[in-house]
């Protein structure tokens, strides 16, 4: 949890359904992470079976929450990494706000190197990047399943590869993941919450210079889009 007395903040431009934006500022205090968070519970528990008898760390139940710094949370257009083991993952990304609960697109961005080791350590030092722009939750409740999440990563020689893509339907309901995770934390989500939702199938797939996502709402048309490149600190010099 983030210090009460020094929040981090982000701006966000809140784009209406039925036109206009308004501007609202975030003091980010709580950052959740959810893994496994697929409505196949089945299909996620195997996974995490398999896992374990591999020898590697798992959750201990599911959905996974895993809580993050509040100072990971950015819509920086670059982001500083170390190595070349670090990927995205696409997710979408629930904020709560003195105008109520928003939603917008993020990448889970982690490292895979510490990933293999102890899962909650990678997300708490790795950054969430969310997008500048968000929608109303309640403004796609009817058309929300249908909504699309997309991915595609840089190679170093210029060109680009869809990584991720699939409905949102795939992964547990907004209300399911704010319900999961007040009784589990026992608290009120008071604004400043933000919980991104777990990502959708995909392999890992480090060595990409910079990662582009979308949030797609195909019955309106409208876009949630973020963009970012990495800078590669060497290792060791």
């Amino acid at each position: 949890m983030a210090d009460r007395k020094s929040p981090v903040s982000i701006q966000l431009a809140v784009e209406s359904i039925s036109g206009g934006s308004t501007d609202v500022t975030v003091e980010v205090r709580h950052v959740y992470n959810f893994g496994y968070a697929a409505r196949d519970s089945t299909g996620a528990q195997r996974h995490v079976d398999e896992m374990r008898a591999l020898g590697m760390p798992a959750p201990s139940q599911l959905p996974a929450i895993f809580p993050v710094p509040a100072d990971r949370v950015r819509t920086a257009g670059e982001l500083t990494v170390s190595g070349d083991d670090t990927y995205g993952e696409v997710e979408f990304a629930l904020v709560n706000t003195d105008l109520g609960w928003l939603v917008t697109i993020a990448s889970d961005h982690t490292d895979l190197e510490v990933e293999t080791v102890n899962m909650a350590k990678a997300k708490a030092s790795s950054p969430d990047v969310v997008g500048d722009t968000a929608w109303r939750l309640d403004e796609v409740g009817e058309q929300w399943d249908d909504c699309v999440l997309r991915l595609w990563g840089q190679n170093p020689d210029g060109t680009e590869e869809l990584v991720q893509s699939g409905k949102v339907g795939h992964l547990l309901p907004p209300a399911d993941m704010q319900r999961i995770l007040a009784e589990r934390s026992s608290t009120t989500l008071e604004p400043g919450t933000v919980i991104l939702s777990g990502t959708l199938d995909g392999e890992p797939t480090p060595g990409k210079v910079a990662w582009r996502a979308e949030l797609e709402d195909p019955h309106s048309g409208r876009k949630l889009e973020l963009a970012y490149s990495l800078n590669r600190l060497a290792l060791e010099l």
